[in-house]
């Protein structure tokens, strides 16, 4: 077990005072067997009312309403976890969950249906682009998506972009470059038309300069892909590392879209022509021992240690 540090803050100003719209945030790790939530705690400014709940998707959100006029907000969200996983997936280390996982051998197909949608159309000639599904065998599959993964590393120049959306699969292999969302995004495309059951996932990425050649960046944002293989269930699969996801892969949320899960997303309200500028800051990475949350000057504090690009 090895425990991470995880510090995501993210701040807004205006040039004026506006009045904060509700705010949407997906900030809170994906706890489950292989990951814990040790300690967590939301610092905002200004103080916000907040709200927990869980999306159709199974994801933890955080609403957050404010009363009060401001020309700044600051979310900060501290988490240290304990991660279980200590080497990159690897199917030959894992049973087959048969008997326990379609249970009654009941169909899963309507249920994984909304991860089959082919929403944007692949490019014609890039052969290296196109995910081609030989057998149906679990293994088999385990192999060619570990295999595609290492060949869109190869093709794909990781380029990062701090603006909003995603590129679609087309432009990502004509200019054979894009942000972690982008190369996610094609490998999703690419394995559902395959036949596939793929899903988004967005989280971070524990000292990526080692494998993203960012030497100056402790832990990012990051994003892969999860795809369905009958009898193991969702396995991860990292093209913008070319691997399988490993104990550096810190998930926060699932969808069928990237648009789904942006981690902070809200709107306000001022006067015409009002806009607001963005910094984000992450540091991610691991430590021996816990590390207490870091005193704060800021006003309101949600800690939650007993629960375990906004758009303007």
């Amino acid at each position: 077990m090895h425990l991470i540090n995880i510090e995501h803050r993210t701040t807004y100003t205006y040039p004026q005072s506006v009045v904060l719209k509700p705010h949407r945030l997906l900030l809170r790790p994906r706890d489950g067997f292989d990951l814990r939530i040790r300690s967590s705690t939301l610092t905002i400014e200004p103080k916000s009312n907040i709200h927990w709940a869980r999306d159709i998707f199974g994801n933890s959100i955080t609403i957050a309403t404010f009363t009060e006029r401001t020309d700044r907000l600051d979310i900060l969200s501290s988490v240290v976890v304990e991660q279980y996983r200590d080497t990159t997936l690897d199917i030959t280390a894992m049973p087959e969950l048969d008997q326990g996982l379609e249970q009654d051998n009941k169909d899963p197909s309507a249920l994984l249906a909304p991860y089959t949608i082919r929403s944007a159309p692949m490019i014609e000639g890039a052969h290296w682009s196109k995910c081609e599904r030989i057998s149906s065998r679990p293994d088999d599959a385990f192999r060619l998506l570990s295999g595609f993964c290492k060949v869109l590393r190869e093709h794909i120049h990781y380029s990062p972009r701090n603006e909003p959306g995603v590129q679609s699969p087309i432009e990502t292999a004509q200019c054979k470059s894009g942000c972690c969302r982008d190369i996610a995004w094609l490998f999703i495309q690419a394995t559902r038309q395959a036949g596939f059951a793929s899903r988004f996932v967005s989280g971070y990425l524990v000292d990526d300069q080692s494998e993203t050649n960012e030497p100056s960046n402790p832990g990012a944002t990051h994003a892969w892909a999860e795809t369905y293989l009958p009898s193991y269930g969702w396995l991860g699969f990292d093209p913008t590392l070319g691997r399988p996801v490993g104990p550096k892969h810190i998930a926060v949320a699932v969808a069928d879209r990237p648009d789904s899960i942006c981690p902070v997303s809200g709107a306000f309200i001022g006067p015409i022509g009002t806009t607001s500028n963005m910094t984000v800051t992450v540091k991610c990475t691991q430590a021996d021992t816990p590390r207490a949350p870091k005193t704060s000057n800021l006003r309101h504090t949600q800690n939650l240690e007993t629960f375990g690009a906004t758009t303007h």
